[in-house]
């Protein structure tokens, strides 16, 4: 199951190399040769990052690994992002990335990560609930908060238009601060909101902000990282990297939601459905962390 990555690997080693012996084909001069190889090989490297980074061109390079690697797979694991089967997921080896405290990775399965467009059970939640709706996505205004590539990639194989919006992604449509969104009232029939809340300084805020630019009748699917052990959601100031990631489970999160999360939504002016991975055969359901509870919450204006 290590393919695609192997490949990835080849082609930033061989594409490079294969430039730079190209040179070597022109009748002339052995130093214009060496110099001529080095730029070819530094451009091809450049084209290259560019299609990793670019999404129109990292849409396509997924779609020719899709078709090369797996387009006669039939594995028990489906992944609704890239809409391919594997015979298994991969490891997301989370519990060695120092961002992380590894105490939230104990017990809980790695093995979580698809081999193609590298979605995790929270990704692949939003995507079937998508999968329920595309036609609904299709016919209206969607917004969609941090675009990570599994979810780009159902969008662009679907042919849904949406913008995308991230304080600092850079692929992003919009650069949107989610406590002070530079969009007109009812501005949306659908926001996807997939694990950004934990991330934000005033949650209250951004739901209010949300609840604002959705229109009347639209959809709010959101989602973040829940505790089922606490009653109550946490948070407590700190600038400390080191204390965020024992209180949080990372570096970069500003609080922990519990069990009053629903409420939390309701008080931001919402009706609140949930959709959970128990219905919906995304396996497992609780992943990679386990605070990964892989439930989305299906929100509209309360009338």
């Amino acid at each position: 199951m290590q393919k695609t990555k192997m490949f990835k690997i080849l082609i930033r080693v061989l594409l490079p190399v294969c430039s730079f012996l190209l040179a070597f084909i022109f009748p002339i001069n052995l130093f214009i040769k060496i110099a001529l190889g080095f730029t070819l090989a530094l451009i091809s490297t450049l084209l290259l990052h560019m299609v990793l980074k670019t999404s129109k061109l990292r849409y396509t390079s997924y779609k020719i690994m899709s078709w090369l690697f797996y387009k006669n797979s039939h594995g028990l694991n489906y992944c609704p992002c890239c809409d391919n089967h594997f015979d298994s997921f991969l490891d997301l080896e989370l519990y060695n990335n120092p961002i992380y405290n590894p105490a939230i990775f104990k017990g809980i399965n790695q093995k979580v990560s698809c081999p193609l467009c590298n979605s995790a059970p929270r990704h692949r939640i939003i995507a079937t609930w998508a999968n329920m709706n595309i036609e609904k996505l299709k016919s209206s205004k969607v917004l969609l908060f941090a675009p990570e590539i599994s979810l780009m990639l159902w969008f662009d194989r679907n042919k849904c238009s949406v913008t995308t919006a991230d304080l600092i992604d850079p692929i992003a449509d919009k650069k949107i601060d989610l406590t002070s969104i530079d969009f007109k009232d009812n501005s949306y029939d659908y926001i996807f909101c997939n694990h950004v809340l934990e991330h934000v300084n005033d949650y209250k805020k951004a739901l209010s902000e949300l609840y604002r630019i959705l229109t009347a009748d639209g959809t709010l699917i959101i989602s973040f990282p829940i505790d089922d052990t606490l009653e109550v959601t946490i948070e407590k100031p700190t600038t400390s990297n080191e204390e965020r990631k024992q209180l949080f489970g990372q570096i970069d999160h500003l609080r922990i939601f519990g069990n009053d999360s629903i409420q939390i939504l309701n008080n931001a002016g919402f009706e609140v459905d949930i959709m959970d991975t128990s219905d919906k055969n995304i396996c497992p359901d609780t992943a990679p962390a386990k605070y990964d509870s892989n439930q989305i919450f299906i929100c509209t204006k309360r009338a």
